[in-house]
C-alpha cells in the first residue's frame, strides 16, 4: 500500500471511530458484489457508466423502440375502438345513410392502416439498427408486424 493509500485508510478509520460516518445512507449494508469484483478496464467502464447514468447506445435504442411500439399499440387500440363504435353506429343509421357512412368508414380505416404500416416499417428500421449493435444475440428483437399490432387491439 502506498503512503497515500495508507494515509487515506488512517483518515477513514479516524472518521469512523469518531462517528462522523454514522447515519450515512446505506450504513450497515454490504457493498454490492459488482462493486467489489474486478479491476479490469471493462469493469471500470461499466462502473463509470453506471455512476454517471450513461447507458450504451444499444440500450438507448431499445428504450426508443419500446416507446414507439407502445405508441403504435395505443394508436392501433384506439383505431379498433373507433371501428367498433362505427359498427355500432352503422347499425342504427337509416338505410339511405348506411352506404355513404360505410364508404367513409372504410376510407378512414384504410388511411389509418396505411399510416400504422408506415410507422411499423419505421420501427422495423430502428429494430434492424438495434439488432446490428446489440452485444448479445438473445437481446435481438423480431420485426414488428402491422397485422399483428392491429389484431391485438381488436
Amino acid at each position: 500500500m502506498s503512503g497515500r493509500d495508507h494515509s487515506m485508510e488512517e483518515r477513514l478509520r479516524a472518521l469512523a471511530e469518531s462517528g462522523a460516518l454514522s447515519g450515512l445512507p446505506g450504513e450497515g449494508r454490504p457493498f454490492a458484489r459488482e462493486d467489489l469484483e474486478g479491476d479490469d478496464a471493462r469493469w471500470a467502464a461499466f462502473r463509470i457508466m453506471r455512476n454517471n447514468k450513461v447507458i450504451p447506445a444499444w440500450s438507448q435504442a431499445r428504450i426508443e423502440i419500446d416507446e414507439e411500439i407502445a405508441r403504435l399499440r395505443t394508436r392501433a387500440a384506439a383505431h379498433n375502438t373507433w371501428l367498433r363504435s362505427r359498427e355500432a353506429q352503422l347499425r342504427t343509421l337509416a338505410a339511405d345513410r348506411i352506404v355513404e357512412a360505410l364508404r367513409l368508414t372504410s376510407r378512414e380505416d384504410a388511411r389509418v392502416r396505411e399510416e400504422i404500416e408506415a410507422d411499423v416499417r419505421s420501427v422495423n428500421a430502428m429494430i434492424d439498427g438495434y439488432n446490428a449493435i446489440v452485444p448479445a444475440e438473445g437481446l435481438r428483437l423480431l420485426p414488428l408486424r402491422a397485422a399483428g399490432l392491429l389484431a391485438a387491439g381488436s
